[in-house]
This record gives C-alpha cells, sequence and structure tokens, in this order.
C-alpha cells in the first residue's frame, strides 16, 4: 500500500509545473550521511514495478522491495518530505556528515 498525502501530492506537482509529469520512484538511499532512508526521484517504469496512480502522479515502487516495507506513506511539511514505511531501516547515525567536533564517528 501507497498513501500520498494531499500536501505531498501538492508539493510534487509544483516541481513539474510547466514541466512534462514523469513517474516518481521511491527507493532506498544508502548514500546519504544519516543512513539509508526513503527517497524520491524521477525515473521510468520497468517490468518490475509496482505502480500507483495518485491523482496525475504515478509513484514507483520495485514490487520485491514494496513487499518488505509496506505500507508507504508519503508526506510533506515545513521541514520537506517524510517518507515512512512499516520497515524500520536501522539507526540513522548522526544528523549529518558533519559535526562541531569533525565528521561522524570522530
Amino acid at each position: 500500500m501507497l498513501e500520498v498525502t494531499h500536501n505531498a501530492e501538492k508539493e510534487i506537482l509544483k516541481h513539474f509545473d510547466g514541466k512534462e509529469i514523469t513517474p516518481v520512484r521511491v527507493f532506498l538511499n544508502q548514500a546519504g550521511c544519516g543512513g539509508p532512508a526513503l527517497a524520491l526521484g524521477m525515473d521510468n517504469p520497468n517490468e518490475q514495478d509496482n505502480t500507483y496512480k495518485v491523482g496525475d502522479l504515478t509513484f514507483l515502487v520495485e514490487k520485491d522491495f514494496m513487499e518488505k516495507i509496506k505500507p508507504v506513506k508519503i508526506d510533506f511539511s515545513n521541514a520537506g518530505f517524510n517518507i515512512s514505511a512499516g520497515m524500520d531501516f536501522g539507526p540513522s547515525g548522526c544528523a549529518g556528515c558533519a559535526s562541531a567536533e569533525g565528521t561522524c564517528g570522530s
């Protein structure tokens, strides 16, 4: 199951204002400083995807991945997008790439 709040839908549509609306992929971003987290990006669908239509938007999630993480909820607030799932991705590490004392873990 994929839920997209009205605020999130509205904010994503702002991104496409004046542009062609392309599918939005939900994926696991493992490159961030805070540890693995769900993220959004534009992509093309393939046969391994579940597709979810929300208003004028199409969301893509790889089928096997969705089975592990469902349900997924995409929301937007003043702090930005919040993508939550039924799976815990573990500790998020430090709050950012660097701290006042230097890099994380130092």
